[in-house]
C-alpha cells in the first residue's frame, strides 16, 4: 500500500518529457519573475528613498529660500523706514534754513531800506538847507537892496533944494 505521500510512477512518455520541460521552464521562469519582483522592490525602495530625500532637500531649499526672502525684506523695510526718517529730517532742516534764510533777507531788505531812508532824508536836509540858505541869502540882499533904495530915498527928501 502506499502511502499518501508517494508519488505514483508514471511511465515516460513524449507527453510526460514535455510536461517536465514545461514545468522546469515554468519554474525557471517563476525564478526570474521572483528575483525581477525582488529586484523591482529594491529599485521602487529606492526611489522611494530618492524621491523622499529629494523632495525633502527640495522642500529644505525652498525654505531656505522662504527664509532668506524674509530677511531681505525686513532688511528693505528696514531700510525703507531709515530712507524716510533722513527725508523727514532732511525736511525739517531744509524747513529750518530756508526759515533762517527769511530771516535774513527780511533783515537785510529791512537794513537797506533804512540805509536808502537815511541817505535820501540826509539828501532831503542838503537840499532843504541848501535852499533856506538860498533863500535867506536873497532875502538878505533884497532887504539890503531895499534898506539902500530907502536910505538914498531919505537923503533926498530931507535934502533942500538947490534951485
Amino acid at each position: 500500500m502506499k502511502k499518501n505521500g508517494d508519488k505514483i510512477p508514471v511511465p515516460e512518455t513524449d507527453e510526460t518529457k514535455q510536461l517536465k520541460a514545461l514545468v522546469a521552464v515554468t519554474q525557471e521562469n517563476k525564478a526570474v519573475l521572483l528575483a525581477l519582483t525582488q529586484e523591482l522592490g529594491q529599485t521602487r525602495s529606492a526611489f522611494v528613498n530618492s524621491n523622499q530625500s529629494s523632495s525633502q532637500s527640495l522642500l529644505e531649499e525652498i525654505r531656505k529660500t522662504n527664509e532668506q526672502l524674509l530677511l531681505s525684506s525686513q532688511g528693505s523695510e528696514q531700510h525703507t523706514a531709515q530712507m524716510v526718517n533722513t527725508l523727514n529730517q532732511n525736511h525739517l532742516l531744509m524747513e529750518q534754513k530756508f526759515t533762517e534764510f527769511a530771516k535774513l533777507m527780511a533783515s537785510a531788505n529791512t537794513d537797506a531800506l533804512r540805509e536808502a531812508m537815511e541817505s535820501l532824508i540826509a539828501d532831503f536836509n542838503d537840499t532843504f538847507r541848501s535852499l533856506i540858505t538860498n533863500l535867506v541869502n536873497q532875502n538878505f540882499e533884497e532887504l539890503n537892496e531895499s534898506e539902500k533904495i530907502s536910505m538914498l530915498g531919505s537923503n533926498t527928501i530931507n535934502r533942500p533944494s538947490r534951485i
